[in-house]
């Protein structure tokens, strides 16, 4: 593979090395290099590894101190299954939390209004 289409943070944190224990433990939770990872992930925009560089379940609080390092824009906060599915794509999710699945089906039973699906329109 010579690209990713899409290089995401999935997460705003860092857990300890070691094997994967389900769920974490807070204690397990490291402080999280927002600008080294950024700036590791800009290199590889500009090295033509990846065509977009983003984030994921990112709050504003997240975004703003990313967005006082970066010199390239997240391209995405990926937050939304509701959304890809109203644009006829069908997400591929994983998790190792049983209960994150059943979460999942909920986007079956509302919608986004009109007014919603306008101003994700707009985003660049």
């Amino acid at each position: 593979m010579e690209y990713v289409d899409l290089y995401l943070i999935h997460w705003p944190i860092s857990i300890k090395p070691g094997p994967n224990v389900f769920p974490m433990k807070k204690e397990d939770a490291v402080q999280f290099d927002f600008e080294g990872v950024w700036r590791a992930m800009e290199e590889c925009h500009r090295l033509g590894l990846a065509k977009a560089i983003g984030v994921s379940n990112f709050t504003t609080k997240h975004l703003d101190k990313l967005l006082a390092v970066a010199t390239i824009t997240p391209a995405v906060n990926q937050v939304s299954l509701r959304w890809i599915y109203e644009q006829e794509v069908t997400p591929i999710v994983k998790s190792y939390n049983k209960e994150t699945p059943k979460q999942n089906l909920d986007i079956f039973d509302w919608e986004l209004t009109e007014e919603d699906r306008l101003k994700i329109s707009h985003i660049p």
